[in-house]
């Protein structure tokens, strides 16, 4: 992988993909770009409903995997709970998805 030095100028997502601007050291405007796929969290306040929750987001039509994962719910907290990690296909859905989550 090449080394470069120089700014970061700007960051952002377009379409399915994240956007970096940088100016290098001897004045170049490089543009460089990779995939981006979003995801969030869910913890419930029931475990019970863990099951039943994620067959229904498995068969949302802009998500691609549910997974349970541990992970610490704050900076302050000493052990890890089980959340569900909840991938989606793409930036342009992840508010519908969201939108659709939380009905």
């Amino acid at each position: 992988m090449p080394h470069i030095e120089g700014w970061m100028l700007d960051v952002y997502v377009e379409d399915d993909e994240a956007v970096l601007w940088a100016k290098t050291a001897d004045g170049r405007a490089l543009r460089l770009t990779d995939g981006y796929a979003p995801s969030f969290y869910m913890k419930l306040a029931d475990d019970a409903w863990v099951e039943r929750l994620v067959k229904a987001l498995e068969g949302h039509p802009h998500i691609v995997e549910v997974k349970e994962e541990p992970k610490y719910l704050s900076l302050c907290s000493d052990r890890k709970l089980e959340v569900l990690h909840v991938l989606v296909d793409s930036a342009r859905n992840f508010r519908a998805v969201l939108s659709d989550v939380r009905k």
